[in-house]
């Protein structure tokens, strides 16, 4: 281990924001994004100086919170409503967003480097532009989430999207769907298609290619058999209500948005990595400035010996704020400098969702490649829920997150079904395993091995 870097990231407390999946490209983007400031009023910005991946897990500077709040608490004085301003700005993204995913629908094979250059840096562009709002988006929901349960807790309970989700009329057609196939016991095959062709994206994650399929969806057809979880639109006039939908709002349209670029990017992403003489995921293992100037060059400019290191395990970001790249397989060392890893322990505890109480054996999702392993009756116990999740949380007997506050999806959702909850546990998906019968008690907040 490097005794100098050990010593400098031991130095720096570190939240764990959250484990996922995917490439290390974009996830280097991600970095980029949030280095970037962004303002959240015309006097204020927010940006990152310490912001970490190693493999999987993100990393953030845990003193940023602090100063994130008062950031927040001087942003709602200059503006009460700053949140909603937010919201039209990413608006525009999504405009922007959308010309673009027409550009990419392009025969890439037969198109010029320089074509293909140009639209690889407007990919590149966009994305940094749709994950600057989760700079603020994540803290600002646990700011206005700890403001109201000092206020107004009885608020909690009715929070929700501030505006509509893509990720709603998925669920809306599943629903439209089933209720056809239950009256008719058949499926309009070309509703069906067309369905299937809107959401086409929705299994893709930091460039994990994922297609939804006819069988995908007959799939979760099946499984429907009451309408989602979809609220009419709530209205306050408390502005810390306002920002906590905004927020909620905001992760999740950026990650919908991201999905449907990262899908509708694969094809211009397989016939680069074919110039590159690469395989398609050894591209996705070299930075957008790599992948510009080795496309420039018609040679790499990182050795194919690096990419297999970086295949192997990557440790990236940006410590004191400059951007650095650990490759290679003993990265993992350095897990101790971000978290104490647990060890012996039977119990888990965290936040209290939702109340009651329910034994059943654990079911570990890490992604929407494992939906398919769910049983019912299980407790689902995974890192965050997303509203991809809803299928597999009605047929939990409980739900046990790593992440979240009281106004995170798993939250919301368990209380409308009426399901124990327990979130913000750090540690659920490292201390249980598949097949553990465990007790999860709603009112102690704890989760417990039996």
């Amino acid at each position: 281990m490097n005794d100098l870097l050990s010593k400098k990231l031991s130095a720096i407390t570190w939240e764990k924001r959250v484990e996922r999946p995917g490439f290390f490209q974009p996830k280097m983007i991600h970095i980029e994004a949030q280095e970037a400031p962004i303002h959240i009023t015309p006097s204020i910005k927010i940006f990152y100086k310490n912001l970490i991946w190693l493999n999987n897990s993100v990393y953030y500077d845990d003193t940023i919170n602090k100063k994130n709040w008062r950031l927040f608490t001087k942003a709602f004085k200059e503006n009460p409503r700053w949140p909603v301003h937010q919201v039209g700005i990413i608006k525009r993204v999504a405009l922007r967003a959308k010309k673009i995913l027409q550009e990419l629908e392009c025969d890439w094979p037969h198109i010029n480097t320089s074509k293909k250059i140009i639209c690889f840096k407007k990919y590149h562009q966009i994305l940094i532009d749709i994950q600057k709002f989760y700079a603020f988006a994540v803290p600002l929901t646990n700011f206005c989430e700890d403001a109201l349960q000092k206020s107004h807790p009885e608020l909690l309970n009715q929070v929700h999207s501030y505006a509509p989700l893509d990720i709603e009329n998925f669920h809306r057609e599943l629903t439209t769907l089933a209720e056809q196939q239950k009256n008719t016991k058949t499926l309009d095959k070309k509703i069906l298609a067309q369905h299937i062709a809107r959401f086409a994206w929705i299994k893709t994650v930091y460039n994990e290619y994922g297609t939804y399929t006819e069988v995908d969806a007959r799939a979760l057809i099946k499984e429907t058999r009451t309408p989602p979880v979809l609220h009419s639109r709530i209205k306050s006039n408390n502005d810390y209500f306002v920002g906590l939908q905004v927020g909620i709002f905001l992760r999740n349209r950026v990650k919908e948005l991201c999905q449907q670029i990262w899908y509708s990017f694969d094809s211009l992403g397989r016939a680069l990595a074919y110039d590159l003489k690469l395989l398609p995921k050894e591209f996705y293992f070299l930075t957008p400035n790599e992948i510009v100037e080795s496309l420039k060059n018609q040679k790499l400019v990182v050795s194919k010996h690096e990419v297999r290191r970086r295949q192997s395990g990557i440790m990236f970001g940006l410590l004191n704020g400059k951007k650095f790249i650990l490759s290679g397989s003993g990265v993992e060392k350095y897990r101790p400098c971000f978290e104490e890893l647990p060890l012996g322990q039977d119990y888990i505890e965290g936040t209290v969702a939702c109340h009651g109480s329910a034994q059943g054996f654990v079911r570990i999702i890490r992604s929407q490649k494992d939906f398919s392993q769910f049983k019912s009756g299980e407790v689902l116990v995974t890192s965050m829920t997303t509203p991809d999740f809803v299928v597999i949380m009605k047929k939990a007997t409980a739900i046990v997150t790593d992440e979240g506050g009281l106004s995170c999806h798993a939250a919301i959702v368990s209380r409308e079904m009426g399901k124990p909850c327990i979130i913000g546990t750090k540690i659920a998906t490292k201390i249980l395993h598949d097949g553990d019968f465990v007790e999860v008690d709603g009112e102690q907040g704890m989760v417990r091995k039996i």
